[in-house]
């Protein structure tokens, strides 16, 4: 399937590849050598959504969250989530 880039620089992604993913409102993209990756993000608060995404687009290493759902992940795409105090008795 095709997905055009439009005059904004944006990807518009076939509709029969969206209608399988009916609740997914972001993607994770990579670069794997010519090759772009797309991965559904799915989230399960969407509270949560906006800490995810940030520190995707900045290539985060590490949440610092005392959230119950954000912890509950322990990582999300190579980034680690962990509370203040974990933080704070890092070496």
């Amino acid at each position: 399937m095709l997905a055009t880039l439009t005059s904004k620089n944006q990807l518009t992604i076939p509709k029969k590849i969206i209608e399988k993913m009916p609740d997914t409102k972001y993607f994770d993209l990579e670069i794997e050598g010519n090759t772009i990756v797309m991965k559904p993000l799915t989230l399960y608060d969407t509270d949560d959504d906006e800490f995810i995404i940030c520190a995707l687009a900045d290539k985060c290493d590490l949440i610092i969250s005392g959230d119950k759902h954000l912890l509950d992940f322990g990582s999300y795409h190579n980034i680690e989530i962990i509370t203040p105090a974990a933080f704070l008795t890092r070496n």
